[in-house]
């Protein structure tokens, strides 16, 4: 986590630096580590969103979190939390993480995925939504 705007912004330019330079990928979004409603940059908020929007860069939040990266979560529990969210949202945005330490998120990725295929959604990136995805917009 980041102490000041600073940081946090140094980190994201060195970054999307990298991902042009060594992939020639220009990228347009980003995620605040836990989110843009932590209290870590609670102070920072608003001046890093604007710093980085002159970039043109982004940010993204989640509406539906998979919880896979708290406690020892089985793939019954990613589902069983995707599960209570995800029909409340016309364009959800599922959060899952990517852990050497957890590889039941992998595991459950293709019932996470072919569930809401069923019930008539459909995956696309980020980039793709009609609007960002922000916790403090609805």
């Amino acid at each position: 986590i980041y102490r000041c705007a600073d940081s946090c912004y140094r980190d994201v330019m060195k970054t999307k630096g990298i991902l042009e330079d060594k992939l020639g990928y220009k990228p347009k979004l980003y995620r605040f580590p836990w989110g843009s409603a932590n209290n870590y940059i609670a102070s920072y908020r608003d001046d890093i969103i604007l710093r980085l929007k002159k970039e043109g860069l982004e940010y993204q939040d989640w509406n539906v979190s998979a919880e896979d990266s708290v406690g020892s979560p089985t793939e019954e529990s990613i589902l069983s939390n995707i599960r209570k969210d995800y029909k409340k949202y016309d364009e959800p945005v599922i959060l899952m993480h990517d852990s050497g330490c957890n590889d039941k998120t992998l595991s459950s990725l293709r019932e996470v995925i072919k569930e809401p295929k069923k019930s008539g959604y459909s995956f696309a990136t980020l980039s793709k939504r009609s609007k960002p995805c922000h916790f403090y917009e609805r």
